[in-house]
């Protein structure tokens, strides 16, 4: 090779050079990314505990909602004490990982199936289950309000509405029938809770959120009351 043909060749070495780094390093930046990408939705779809960072999940959760755990429901959630609220007869145990509408929301915690309240100065059951929220994940109660209904503000004869996973729609054509001690109220009407409500929130219109769906059967639906949850658990 003459020396003219060899300096031409350096000449448009840079050139060459440039552009085959053009197309080379896009396509490596691309491939990085698709990998980055399918890594993170592994993650996210996984339920082992190794593949969740609580600063990387997000969800909105609204009472209603159902608990993918065990198909009950979630009836209330407290955003001051960042805890949702559910029955605790429905299967769980203490630690083990919330789910609901395919995204992890917390973990189970403290709960108290058919209980005994005599030593707490308050006679009847309670049925009770809390879900320690996540610090990202936000919660609506866009059926009952926030405010949770005292027990001496629950009366013979009010309007109860209540739903459930399995209702699906508030039913509002119930009313307060009786008590159970003071740590449970019946309510009666055409339509009663059926399985799968369980854990569903109950209110009264105009008042607020009275409790939790536990059972039903007869035209009767049992609704654990929030107020004295609060006061036995003292949910700190």
């Amino acid at each position: 090779m003459n020396n003219a043909v060899f300096n031409k060749i350096m000449e448009f070495a840079p050139t060459i050079i440039a552009l085959i780094l053009s197309i080379l390093i896009p396509i490596g930046f691309s491939g990085s990314s698709n990998s980055s990408s399918n890594n993170n939705s592994s993650t996210n779809n996984s339920a082992t505990s190794e593949s969740f960072n609580k600063k990387d999940i997000y969800a909105t959760i609204n009472q209603g909602d159902k608990l993918d755990n065990n198909g009950c429901t979630i009836a209330y959630i407290d955003m001051d004490r960042m805890r949702a609220y559910s029955a605790a007869h429905c299967k769980h145990e203490k630690g083990e990982q919330a789910w609901s509408n395919g995204k992890n929301i917390g973990v189970f915690g403290r709960g108290e199936t058919i209980q005994s309240l005599d030593n707490n100065g308050l006679d009847g059951v309670v049925d009770t289950v809390e879900i320690n929220l996540y610090d990202n994940v936000e919660g609506n109660n866009s059926f009952s309000g926030n405010n949770v209904v005292k027990f001496n503000d629950i009366n013979i004869g009010d309007k109860v509405c209540f739903m459930g996973r399995a209702t699906i729609k508030p039913y509002c054509d119930g009313e307060v029938k009786s008590f159970s001690g003071k740590a449970r109220v019946i309510s009666h009407g055409d339509y009663n809770s059926i399985p799968g409500d369980s854990g569903g929130p109950a209110w009264i219109p105009g008042k607020g959120f009275i409790g939790i769906v536990t059972a039903g059967g007869k035209g009767d639906t049992y609704i654990d009351i929030m107020d004295n949850s609060y006061n036995v658990f003292t949910w700190d």
